[in-house]
């Protein structure tokens, strides 16, 4: 609930002071991550990913050395996965991360 809030607040700023927060890293940082976390694009594509594999969570998990309950998080949206994560799963999927995160469609 915290990231939320604290992200909408960003959202306020980037409406009531559009060049101050474009110029800030980190705004641009946190709407990425609540635009991530709203939309849960990297949990569906990890889900969309694993299920055409036919793999379990409890399979994925244990090939990139976390629990299946980690990699329900994932895909759930209750947790958001760490930057070296994204790279064993773009590394694992044979994709980019860009696409686990939505920002490419393929």
């Amino acid at each position: 609930m915290f990231f939320i809030k604290y992200n909408i607040s960003h959202l306020v700023a980037l409406i009531l002071y559009p060049t101050e927060c474009r110029k800030s890293t980190v705004c641009r940082n946190n709407l990425v991550k609540f635009y991530i976390m709203t939309n849960n694009v990297i949990g569906n594509r990890i889900k969309e990913l694993r299920t055409e594999m036919n793999i379990s969570q409890k399979t994925l998990g244990e090939k990139l050395g976390y629990c299946n309950q980690t990699v329900s998080f994932w895909e759930s949206g209750q947790r958001e996965p760490s930057l070296d994560a994204v790279v064993k799963l773009a590394t694992f999927f044979k994709t980019s991360t860009d696409y686990l995160l939505g920002f490419s469609n393929y």
